[in-house]
């Protein structure tokens, strides 16, 4: 995945454990043949949390401001386990569910240059 510039290798089998994720709908839809890069718009600081909870089942972050920002990104990927362990509120009294526009966030990279 290219998320915001940052390139992060998640195993299909991780994100096959999140079936009604953004990440394994448009992952599992791949031609093996293509090998693209998704991108995801997305920033890719946070999103480095997420790959920590793919990989982990853990979170890790080190700020309200994080916590918020991993929120969103979790509430746009349809990451329903991660909400569900985000959801104490008593770690940060200005954690809020924003209704996000649910538009695709996931593209495939035409070109891809190393």
């Amino acid at each position: 995945f290219n998320v915001g510039g940052w390139h992060f290798s998640i195993p299909k089998s991780k994100i096959a454990q999140f079936p009604e994720s953004l990440l394994w709908k448009e992952s599992s839809a791949l031609v093996p043949s293509e090998n693209p890069r998704l991108f995801i718009d997305r920033d890719g600081f946070t999103f480095r949390h997420v790959h920590y909870y793919l990989h982990t089942s853990k979170l890790s972050f080190s700020s309200c401001a994080e916590l918020n920002l991993l929120y969103e990104q979790a509430l746009i990927l349809q990451l329903t386990p991660l909400l569900q362990v985000h959801v104490p509120t008593s770690l940060c009294d200005s954690t809020q569910k924003r209704n996000e526009n649910k538009e695709k966030f996931i593209t495939k990279e035409s070109s891809y240059c190393e």
